[in-house]
């Protein structure tokens, strides 16, 4: 079957090899974090003489962060229908990582929580529906400031807007949510009142122009 299957890489390597023998796949990519090379191995060697194309790639420290840019850079270059992510062979915190990435890659996702495969719901989520123009040139502009700022001002002069403004879009109000409500940035008070805005792995992918599959 012409599609690429997108397993996330564990300590045992037969979920990902039953899911080949049983759909198939034109391509595997394999993408873990701290997956042994013996398993890596093993499931290459038993997909090659398939005919099936395999890719290994490793990601970094942040799960959602890694996984997300991943999948869904996958799901832009390639048709979204024809992307299956495995999920079957991953601990539970790559497994949840992963299976946010295939939401908001809007991809199909799979499961082996008993002898047979599962298909998971898709859900097509954007957003795009509900970051502003404004809260997207308040992220864009604190990911050009290097991910976070100790002081509004900063933020506010980066953007060309009143700190009054600025902090409305971050914190929100009653008539609408910021970003900090978003899960796309995140405020810390320090000591002696010192303020520290950073972005979340979301409000990073959102960005550098990705999480939003519509």
């Amino acid at each position: 079957m012409g599609f690429t299957q997108v397993a996330v890489a564990g300590d045992d390597p037969e979920p990902i090899l039953h899911a080949v023998r049983e759909l198939g796949a034109q391509r595997l990519i394999l993408i873990h974090r701290e997956a042994g090379e013996a398993t890596i191995e093993e499931i290459v060697g038993a997909v090659g003489p398939m005919g099936i194309e395999t890719e290994v790639r490793e990601i970094g420290p942040d799960p959602l962060l890694g996984f997300i840019e991943t999948i869904e850079t996958l799901a832009r270059t390639e048709d979204p229908d024809d992307v299956v992510v495995n999920l079957a062979a991953a601990d539970k915190d790559d497994a949840c990582a992963a299976l946010s990435a295939a939401y908001v890659a809007g991809v199909k996702a799979i499961d082996r929580p008993g002898e047979e495969i599962v298909f998971l719901p898709i859900l097509r989520f954007s957003y795009g529906d509900l970051v502003s123009e404004a809260k997207m040139d308040l992220l864009a502009a604190l990911e050009e400031l290097g991910g976070e700022v100790t002081r509004l001002r900063d933020l506010a002069d980066e953007v060309g807007i009143q700190d009054s403004l600025a902090s409305y879009h971050v914190r929100g109000g009653d008539d609408g949510e910021g970003l900090v409500e978003l899960g796309l940035v995140d405020v810390e008070r320090g000591r002696r009142g010192a303020l520290t805005i950073r972005l979340t792995s979301m409000g990073t992918l959102i960005a550098r122009g990705l999480g939003d599959a519509s």
